[in-house]
């Protein structure tokens, strides 16, 4: 039996041995990795002369996966299958991590381009993995940039400037200018959306300024753009005009989005016969022709021509629709294709098969080592994520127990500061009555101003009693109107106590604030305790602080 089994996996090896790489294929791949960084177009069109990618030797068929996918993309493609490129991903490893991180990289960007989420952060978590290991500072950069971008589109604004700040950093010490531009301008980008449009400004002026050191015509005027935005945002219409006409002077595919920048200021300024120059000259794609239609619409509104304005409503309504109803059919488009392959490729694997009966046994044997290691990894996987959710919990509750720690002491501040408030104002109170207690023969010279000075101290007691309520209403939400009205036979004094409980007083203190005896106090105590229907067993405070 044993003997049988090394025959059998002896047999394997030759088979797959038998896959190997013609050495025209060896030079395509040679030179469209060569031309990869320069000439991405023609690397392409290399690339695709190699028709039988698939029986390529492993290490080269690797190569053509990770080169044709990085291809596809810098050539603008939209990749909405991770077939190709997870190739190199289950071929590289640990021995090559700089090209493992590069080929789970654009596993990433795959995965962004079918709309998973999920897989895309996954993915670029292992990218950063193998770009720590492999110490390059050049893909580590990449890596900074993607992982910004992923955290903008996620809406994270403060996790998307930290890696946009490393990643400049890092292109601006390799001296890659032209990236470092792109990060400055990612972090305008990120303060554009917290409308914090000054910053904004701020970065695109220093992307400005490298922009024009590498003299990149392309790049100077996407700044330029992205300036006349900012301004148009914080409504300096003629400053975003003056960048809007130097972002023109440089033609590119983006045209058409300049175009309608000028007359989204134009309309703005009133100046419609512009707005209707530029529009005229625009050509937009199809998931700009909302934008296009509402433009139009506004400047037929302002000259006051409305059946022309509701015309192109109707036509901003139509496109919507239409462009709805194309993402759909597209969907479905996608799936009917993606059932066709399947049956498709199970069909020939049941030829396959039947035709090469000797090959059974391997499979069979493949099978179950795959399928061993595959649990593994699906075992392992599970473990980690469960170990991730544990933490992931942990640290809520953690956030929860130190929110719940600064909202307390917030109180207990606020409470101290109303306890002083009161215990100052009362002591300069008692101050001042003693001191003219002493000196009333020569003070007071009738009894008038002795009542007037009377009621001057009421008043002063009174203003502070009712600076206590506020304050204590303040942290308990208006706890003393609530009490009011649920209990009208309430009077301003069982008000008062409330709100000195509340704030932190004790039961002496209390007193002396009212210039009570602790006796009298604790019958009035007791008194609101039967108002309120509070037993003995209950702390009146907790009542309140719930109530």
């Amino acid at each position: 039996m044993y003997r049988l089994l090394c025959l059998l996996l002896v047999y394997a090896l030759l088979v797959v041995s038998c896959r190997h790489s013609t050495g025209e294929q060896k030079l395509l791949l040679t030179t469209a990795d060569s031309l990869m960084q320069t000439h991405p177009d023609k690397s392409f069109l290399l690339l695709k002369k190699i028709s039988s990618y698939k029986q390529l030797s492993s290490s080269n068929k690797a190569q053509y996966a990770l080169l044709m996918t990085e291809a596809l993309f810098k050539n603008d493609f939209k990749v909405e299958s991770d077939t190709l490129i997870k190739y190199a991903t289950g071929y590289y490893n640990n021995s090559d991590p700089l090209h493992a991180g590069y080929a789970w990289y654009y596993l990433s960007r795959c995965e962004q381009d079918m709309g998973n989420a999920q897989g895309q952060a996954e993915a670029l978590l292992k990218a950063q993995e193998y770009a720590l290991q492999s110490q390059n500072p050049k893909f580590q950069s990449f890596i900074w940039d993607a992982k910004s971008l992923m955290y903008q589109e996620q809406n994270k604004l403060d996790s998307m400037y930290y890696y946009a700040r490393l990643a400049y950093y890092s292109f601006q010490q390799q001296k890659d200018i032209r990236n470092a531009v792109v990060c400055l301008m990612n972090i305008g980008v990120n303060y554009s959306m917290s409308e914090k449009m000054d910053s904004a400004l701020h970065y695109y002026f220093i992307a400005l300024g490298f922009a024009k050191q590498v003299n990149e015509p392309l790049l100077i005027t996407s700044v330029y753009r992205t300036i006349s935005y900012a301004y148009y945002k914080k409504g300096e219409y003629q400053k975003a005009l003056q960048n809007s006409r130097l972002s023109i002077q440089t033609s590119d595919k983006y045209d058409y989005s300049k175009w309608m920048n000028m007359a989204y200021v134009y309309l703005k300024v009133g100046q419609l016969d512009s707005v209707r120059y530029y529009l005229q000259k625009c050509a937009p794609p199809p998931y700009r022709l909302t934008d296009y239609y509402e433009l139009w619409e506004g400047l037929y509104e302002k000259q006051g021509n409305f059946k022309a304005a509701l015309d192109y409503e109707k036509k901003l309504f139509f496109t919507q629709d239409s462009l709805n109803k194309h993402a759909l059919n597209e969907s479905f488009a996608g799936l009917d294709k993606r059932y066709n392959y399947q049956k498709f490729q199970s069909e020939n694997k049941t030829l396959t098969i039947h035709n090469q009966s000797k090959n059974i046994l391997i499979l069979i044997l493949l099978l179950l080592l795959s399928s061993g290691v595959a649990l593994f990894f699906i075992f392992k996987n599970r473990q980690h994520r469960k170990l991730l959710e544990h933490q992931r919990l942990l640290t809520i509750k953690e956030e929860a127990l130190v929110k719940q720690e600064q909202e307390k002491n917030l109180i207990l501040k606020k409470q101290f500061d109303i306890q002083q408030n009161a215990l100052i104002a009362i002591s300069l109170l008692k101050q001042n009555a003693s001191t003219l207690i002493k000196k009333e023969e020569s003070i007071f010279k009738n009894l008038k101003q002795k009542k007037e000075f009377t009621t001057q101290q009421d008043e002063a007691l009174s203003s502070l009693y009712k600076n206590v309520i506020e304050n204590v209403d303040l942290l308990y939400n208006n706890i003393s109107k609530r009490l009011i009205n649920s209990y009208p036979q309430l009077l301003e004094s069982d008000i008062l106590i409330c709100c000195l409980l509340l704030a932190g007083f004790d039961n002496i203190a209390i007193a002396s604030l009212l210039d009570i005896l602790p006796k009298s106090y604790n019958m009035r105590r007791t008194l609101l305790r039967k108002k309120l229907n509070v037993s003995h067993e209950v702390n009146l405070t907790d009542f309140l602080v719930d109530f």
